[in-house]
């Protein structure tokens, strides 16, 4: 399974819905956690690079919540930090 057939997403409301096929879940995810997810999709990142996907907005969340964004990531089993210090989307 990989990450493109191992997780759906859709809108509800402001948040976004993730449908997790290895585990079962459907989970929500606010704004700024959806921002983080769709862009580690994309690729792999550093927190720093994740950061700077806020400048400029209204709602910029600090490091930590960037951090606790991720760590809750890692605790659904969707996301690791890799070798290097990236993280990384799980398949």
């Amino acid at each position: 399974m990989n990450k493109l057939s191992r997780f759906a997403m859709g809108l509800v409301g402001d948040d976004m819905a993730v449908a997790d096929a290895a585990s079962g879940q459907i989970t929500l995810l606010n704004p700024s956690a959806s921002i983080v997810w769709l862009t580690l999709l994309e690729r792999d990142c550093a927190e720093t690079e994740l950061l700077t996907l806020f400048d400029g907005t209204v709602a910029h969340p600090q490091g930590e919540a960037i951090l606790s964004i991720l760590r809750n990531f890692e605790a659904l089993g969707w996301a690791h930090r890799t070798s290097d210090g990236a993280w990384q989307v799980k398949e």
